[in-house]
């Protein structure tokens, strides 16, 4: 090859050459240009995505619900991972897209969310988005959730979504003294029809009580609802392993336990003091 190209009347004479006169060796040159380009692209596509995947996580958590949405371009360059407590998944397309982990029927979100946590602890996201699967079927819902993944995305850090009480928990009398002894789900398919709303009272109650043995001293002003919300990969560790072990203790054992109302209310708690841009009370 060096020969060929050491002046222009050598590459004159391999134009010239018979071989080059073939159709087929064009056609074949064609291809392999072809696949050279498709090659880096794909790769580069694969690099930018797995990027993106490596840094933010959705969780869903799912029961009954139908989760066909998470084939929409919306969700494809995310990493997803679906934790089931209901009937199989049945779409074909979903099973082969996306990692499905099967939990029992316990705790509700808030206990897929402490497991995930529990599981992946060492080697957690760099932001995981947390949601119900019902949040896409529920206008309300919906529209928070998307907004926590795009502000999830500009940000790359923690996102809540909260309501400010004016002050601690503990100094608000409704959240003080706030217990449930009965509870049905906010999303109608996921409703038994011969299922008991009875909850599994928590050992302290009311919320009051049982925040204080478990933030004592912790003055957050903020309450995040619904199970939506992301979480960063610092923000998480600033607890020890063992502080999300005893919180899931409470919800991993009854379908409808009282302490789940309890933790949804203290995840911002959780990770308290936060950064003040990291709480939004505009969506």
């Amino acid at each position: 090859m060096k020969y060929l190209f050491k002046n222009n009347k050598n590459i004159i004479h391999l134009f010239k050459n018979k071989m080059f006169k073939n159709k087929y060796f064009y056609l074949l040159l064609l291809f392999f240009i072809i696949y050279i380009c498709y090659y880096f692209y794909k790769n580069n596509i694969e690099k930018y995505e797995n990027e993106n995947k490596n840094k933010i996580t959705i969780i869903i958590a799912r029961y009954k619900e139908d989760i066909s949405y998470l084939l929409n371009d919306e969700f494809k360059n995310y990493h997803i991972i679906i934790y089931n407590k209901g009937n199989e998944i049945s779409n074909q397309e979903i099973i082969n897209k996306y990692k499905i982990i099967q939990l029992p029927n316990v705790g509700k979100c808030d206990h897929t969310y402490l497991h995930h946590i529990i599981e992946n602890y060492d080697n957690i996201s760099d932001v995981t988005i947390f949601l119900p699967a019902s949040f896409y079927l529920m206008d309300y819902k919906k529209n928070r959730g998307l907004k926590v993944i795009e502000k999830a995305n500009e940000t790359n850090n923690t996102v809540f979504p909260v309501t400010n009480v004016g002050s601690s928990v503990l100094e608000t009398d409704y959240l003080n003294n706030f217990a449930l002894n009965e509870w049905k789900t906010s999303f109608g398919n996921n409703q038994e029809s011969n299922q008991s709303y009875q909850t599994k009272l928590s050992p302290e109650r009311p919320y009051g009580k049982w925040y204080e043995k478990h933030f004592p001293n912790n003055k957050c002003p903020y309450v995040c609802y619904m199970g939506i919300f992301a979480i960063s990969k610092e923000d998480i560790h600033k607890n020890p392993l063992e502080k999300y072990k005893t919180l899931i203790s409470y919800v991993d054992d009854d379908v409808n336990p009282e302490a789940g109302h309890f933790i949804e209310r203290a995840w911002v708690s959780l990770f308290y003091p936060i950064d003040e841009s990291c709480v939004y009370t505009d969506f």
